[in-house]
């Protein structure tokens, strides 16, 4: 799991990274973070994606948008058509 601390720890590294210079054993937790980072971000899509329900499988053939322009010169959508198949 990601928590605040993590992220703070991990932009202060980086800061450090780019302004001093890290030691070895920073370089190594930074190396560790960075890995935790990842894998719980992977977890985290991972189980969004799976998640995911298709509950539609109809599919478009066309689709018809009738437009027109008003006295003030503005374009108005009236009608928008699909159609579908299944």
């Amino acid at each position: 799991m990601i928590t605040k601390e993590m992220i703070d720890r991990i932009n202060w590294l980086a800061y450090k990274k780019k302004t001093l210079g890290l030691s070895e054993t920073e370089q190594e937790e930074q190396k560790k973070l960075y890995r935790e980072y990842l894998d719980a971000f992977r977890a985290n899509l991972k189980a969004q994606l799976d998640a995911i329900e298709i509950v539609d499988d109809t599919e478009t053939v066309a689709k018809e948008t009738i437009e027109e322009v008003d006295e003030d010169g503005n374009t108005v959508v009236e009608e928008t058509i699909e159609i579908t198949k299944k």
